[in-house]
């Protein structure tokens, strides 16, 4: 069998969002992995009607921990990441497919996305960064830092190395004003508890 790929995903009230994420990475995931941490709508039953496998992790402040929870239940050779308010377009899940059939076989690099963020229903404000978002499944990969959680310091203590790839996933979690202030509070929070503990 050749390479396979487990999509990742952690969500919380994303009832909006979900499926049409999911809709993106149906076409070319192997399997998909969604932790839900404290829906109160019905984002694990969407979840599940996409064909998801659903499990259920308490929200405890840090994005790490719940994203190394959808990590733990990966059985297939690659992890792929996502946000529950990401978009693919087929272009670039044309891409990811190809891109799929030449992963090696050492499983000895990551892949940097080029993501971009559409912000506050302003068609021309978009931001552009690149990300890890896909990964050999290793037991020593695992996200780092309770907020911006990356994964790059297990890549480095590995020796896996990262490379750019010429695929595109479009964020739309801040589009709406509510949301985007809604998120920039929550991120604030994070970022003085995480101040705290560093300083104490």
């Amino acid at each position: 069998m050749g390479n396979t790929i487990s999509v990742c995903m952690i969500a919380r009230n994303e009832e909006e969002n979900i499926k049409n994420s999911l809709e993106c990475a149906r076409k070319f995931a192997d399997e998909i992995i969604v932790v839900d941490t404290g829906s109160e709508d019905a984002t694990p039953e969407i979840a599940r009607s996409m064909g998801a496998k659903v499990y259920f992790f308490p929200w405890c402040d840090d994005f790490s921990a719940a994203r190394n929870e959808s990590l733990k239940y990966a059985t297939c050779d690659w992890i792929l990441w996502l946000d529950a308010d990401d978009i693919i377009d087929d272009v670039n899940i044309e891409r990811i497919k190809e891109l799929k059939k030449i992963l090696p076989p050492e499983k000895n690099e990551a892949y940097l996305f080029l993501i971009e963020s559409k912000m506050v229903d302003v068609d021309e404000n978009v931001w552009y960064w690149y990300q890890i978002r896909m990964f050999p499944n290793h037991k020593e990969i695992r996200f780092e830092g309770k907020i911006h959680e990356q994964v790059v310091f297990s890549l480095s203590r590995l020796g896996i190395k990262e490379k750019a790839v010429n695929i595109k996933i479009t964020h739309t979690g801040y589009i709406k004003k509510e949301k985007l202030m809604e998120k920039l509070l929550r991120n604030l929070k994070l970022l003085e508890e995480e101040e705290k503990r560093e300083n104490s």
